[in-house]
């Protein structure tokens, strides 16, 4: 058997940082092809906690919420990172931990 772990891809590591700024109730905006997407924590009408993604500028507005917790942080995440690639996801990222 082989004691080698596997290494987790450009894309895993962009949403892991994401992820850990959720967690910290922070907001990023990252740029994207045709201008730029917000992924942050939100609240609902009806109360519920959750996040949620918004993209300005596109083409085709973005706007998604997900409700619940850790589950919910990574499935925005990885909206932000399929809609915005992994490195300037990953650079968002970076220049937001350093500002908190």
């Amino acid at each position: 058997m082989s004691k080698r772990t596997a290494k987790l891809s450009h894309n895993q590591k962009a949403v892991n940082r994401i992820v850990d700024l959720l967690a910290k109730q922070a907001v990023v905006t990252v740029p994207a092809f045709h201008g730029y997407v917000t992924v942050g924590p939100c609240q609902t009408a009806t109360g519920s906690h959750g996040f949620a993604v918004y993209g300005y500028g596109a083409q085709s507005q973005l706007a998604t919420e997900f409700i619940g917790g850790l589950s919910a942080a990574e499935s925005a995440a990885w909206l932000v990172v399929h809609t915005c690639g992994s490195t300037r996801t990953r650079d968002a990222a970076i220049t937001r931990a350093k500002s908190l």
